[in-house]
């Protein structure tokens, strides 16, 4: 009996972290430190004055992770489905614009997958936005 209660009891806990805030701040720390660590690797490429957008970049990846982590894999899956699909103008730009230099067609190609990317990243923060509001909605419910 004491078995099933906790086989019960574990069913209950959702795959996703129950205090998002906490999560989202302890992954931008452990990103920061990994940055960190290998700044002064890298002071040639980057100078100083470049870090505190690496440090922005590490808080938007750990905001952004834990939206998704919220609504499961299938959003995460549409948009790496998305973001092929707005590549392959992007392969055909740089076919076209490497055999022809004198041609505009590759530019033309290149411009279509710049926009589409466009279109996957508002897809994206879209998808962060819901998980987020999913957080403060339905702490424990599931995903609608």
């Amino acid at each position: 009996m004491d078995d099933y209660c906790q086989s019960q009891n574990m069913q209950k806990n959702p795959p996703y972290p129950r205090r998002p805030v906490r999560a989202a701040l302890l992954t931008f720390l452990l990103c920061s430190v990994w940055v960190t660590i290998f700044l002064p690797f890298l002071t040639k490429q980057l100078p100083p004055r470049s870090w505190p957008p690496l440090y922005a970049y590490c808080a938007v990846l750990a905001i952004g992770a834990i939206g998704f982590v919220r609504l499961g894999p299938t959003a995460l899956l549409q948009v790496v489905v998305s973001a092929l699909v707005a590549g392959m103008p992007g392969a055909v730009g740089v076919k076209l614009a490497l055999a022809a230099p004198s041609s505009d067609a590759g530019r033309v190609w290149l411009h279509i997958s710049l926009y589409l990317f466009y279109a996957v990243g508002l897809l994206a923060i879209f998808f962060i936005v819901r998980g987020w509001s999913l957080y403060f909605k339905r702490r424990d419910g599931p995903v609608a």
